[in-house]
């Protein structure tokens, strides 16, 4: 086995990821028709045994080790986030959409898994970073000039995963226990040594205790129009992300009229009066309902922020005149 035990255990984490992210995707209803969702699983599967394979010699060559860093950063890590971008897109889809493959709920279950192995591969990089077999130095001249001193470390870059962005800037994802947003600061050099001299600012600490690493649990929710933000330092530069946790809208509840699944809606029979409109989010709080956003209708007797009332003779030529959306800003 690998004389690095931090290697083993991260190693040992994504190959136990793995699996579960492919019996996702193999239960999708859309993955037949998705050559991409194919494509993803043979790269998941290769990745796999070759961490198998790396696992089971004596010592992690140099050239093994960089050959997992590439898989790892240029085809499982992309292939992930895409995945996980569009499973957020269909939870944001109307219940009529023909792009929404599949449910939200199946989408939103999908996405703990692959956050999961999307965290844990991260951790893999950097492990494998930490691992680099240092370049010998060369023999100096017999008459050697003094070497300049080296540069000091800068703060090049902020990066954050597992969020969407908007036009605005603000990064957003939707409340998820057990899920976290997390944001690396990329220095120049990108070395532990250039990590460790990073300040940090809002945020937690992150689950694998890289400096340069922090992250935003998705455990609660932030209030309108106040994000978390996430701030590094080094060397007088500072850059910032402001992150979001903004509820799920899980369905619209409907009383006194129904829907043919074509979007018509018709009365119940012998029904006067008020239609109603009920959101229900994920969580179902008054937190939550802060963030709705109303289109049509008119707020209910007892002015609850999660109901809407339309009166029945507003419904014309079957269409209900009420929708709702998550505020992300």
């Amino acid at each position: 086995m690998p004389t690095d035990p931090k290697f083993q255990k991260a190693s040992a984490a994504v190959v136990k990821d793995i699996p579960t992210v492919v019996a996702d995707i193999q239960a999708r209803p859309d993955y037949n028709g998705k050559p991409t969702l194919q494509q993803m699983i043979g790269t998941l599967n290769l990745f796999k045994q070759n961490l198998l394979t790396a696992d089971a010699k004596p010592a992690l060559s140099e050239s093994d080790r960089q050959g997992l860093l590439d898989e790892a950063n240029h085809d499982v890590l992309p292939s992930v986030a895409d995945l996980v971008s569009l499973n957020v897109q269909i939870t944001k889809m109307g219940q009529l959409s023909l792009n929404r493959t599949i449910s939200p709920q199946m989408a939103k279950a999908n996405n703990v898994n692959l956050t999961s192995l999307q965290h844990d591969t991260e951790n893999l990089v950097a492990v494998l970073n930490a691992m680099a077999i240092p370049t010998p130095t060369p023999t100096p001249p017999p008459t050697p000039t003094p070497s300049p001193s080296p540069a000091p470390a800068r703060l090049t870059g902020l990066e954050v995963s597992g969020a969407e962005k908007t036009q605005s800037g603000l990064y957003y994802q939707f409340y998820a226990p057990d899920q976290s947003v997390r944001l690396l600061a990329v220095t120049e050099p990108n070395t532990p040594a250039a990590w460790a001299g990073i300040s940090w600012q809002g945020g937690k600490a992150d689950f694998s205790g890289a400096a340069n690493q922090r992250m935003v649990p998705l455990d609660t929710l932030t209030k309108p129009g106040s994000p978390v933000t996430v701030t590094a330092s080094l060397a007088g530069k500072s850059l910032s992300a402001q992150v979001a946790v903004v509820p799920g809208l899980d369905r619209l509840l409907v009383t006194n009229a129904t829907t043919d699944g074509s979007g018509r809606w018709t009365l119940v029979p012998n029904t006067h009066g008020m239609i109603s409109v009920q959101a229900v989010t994920v969580p179902d709080t008054m937190a939550a309902y802060a963030f709705l956003s109303w289109t049509g209708g008119n707020t209910d007797g007892l002015n609850r922020p999660n109901f809407r009332q339309v009166n029945s003779d507003a419904v014309s030529g079957g269409a209900l005149p009420v929708s709702a959306a998550i505020k992300v800003s």
